[in-house]
């Protein structure tokens, strides 16, 4: 058989696999968004695109193989001819990766449930988590999980997982109200605490569940260390702060339907409120 027709079709054949899997490292961990584009190309459908041109190729190659030269690959080390020795070499470590490449892949091993993986493992459950510090960027992360959801079906409930100790009083409400705005159904669901503005998240879900040993805290807005920078405008930033805590106060009145006043009582004594007394005032719907 023609030489340059077989070297043709194998180095051909090879230079696919490699764009291929270049194709995957880009899609998948190249980007800079650790979920979204990335997460919706590799499932669209049930088997990842990658791993669909990685076995086409491959059959190619080995097709190509047997075809071109007639040789047999043999378990023991037995006699190749010269000229299929590299592609027995070739064969070999294709098949030798294959298995690592599924295994990287399309199992979730313990070691390789980085955060990035877990939520996107999550998110195509449908399950959106909210855990320790709430920030500006798990506002944008929560609201880019329920904007996408939405986008894939409205009809679908969300479920929302809320295990923190509060934060940003501004990156809280960004939260809230993205919750708010989806069409789809979010329930939400308290694992173990929520503090301070998680509650304030936990209100804006449709159904509000806690497990049986959870608990959740109210406080009002804490003034920290930061504040002292600006001394000159201390009396005007203190004006502010009380502005945002009447409309927390008023929020948490309407969702739980307590008293303004009560909730005030409530967020001065800051009393960790169990599961079972949170339901009594109002603050969840059902204990699970």
């Amino acid at each position: 058989m023609n030489n340059k027709i077989y070297w043709t079709v194998i180095g051909g054949v090879f230079t696919l696999n490699m764009l291929g899997l270049l194709m995957d490292a880009a899609w998948i961990r190249g980007t800079g968004n650790p979920g979204y584009l990335a997460y919706d190309i590799k499932y669209r459908g049930h088997i990842p695109f990658w791993l669909f041109a990685e076995i086409v190729f491959l059959s190619v190659t080995l097709i190509a193989y047997f075809f071109f030269t007639g040789a047999r690959l043999r378990i023991t080390c037995g006699h190749v001819n010269n000229y299929g020795r590299l592609p027995v070499k070739l064969m070999g470590v294709y098949l030798i990766l294959i298995p690592a490449i599924l295994a990287s892949f399309l199992l979730i091993s313990p070691d390789k449930l980085t955060n990035g993986k877990l939520m996107d493992v999550l998110l195509n459950k449908r399950v959106v988590y909210l855990e320790g510090k709430i920030t500006q960027t798990e506002a944008e992360r929560i609201g880019r999980a329920i904007m996408l959801l939405n986008a894939q079906d409205e009809s679908r409930d969300i479920t929302l997982y809320i295990n923190s100790n509060g934060g940003s009083v501004m990156a809280g409400l960004n939260i809230y109200d993205a919750i708010k705005q989806s069409k789809a159904p979010v329930t939400g669901i308290v694992l173990n605490k929520a503090v301070s503005m998680a509650v304030i998240v936990l209100q804006a879900c449709k159904t509000r569940k806690a497990l049986e040993y959870s608990h959740i805290l109210i406080h009002n807005i804490e003034i920290t260390n930061a504040w002292h920078k600006y001394e000159e405008n201390l009396e005007e930033e203190l004006e502010d702060v009380k502005f945002v805590q009447q409309n927390l106060n008023r929020l948490l009145a309407e969702h739980s339907g307590l008293p303004v006043e009560e909730i005030r009582k409530l967020s001065r004594k800051e009393k960790v409120l169990r599961s079972d007394e949170a339901k009594e005032l109002g603050f969840i719907d059902e204990i699970i």
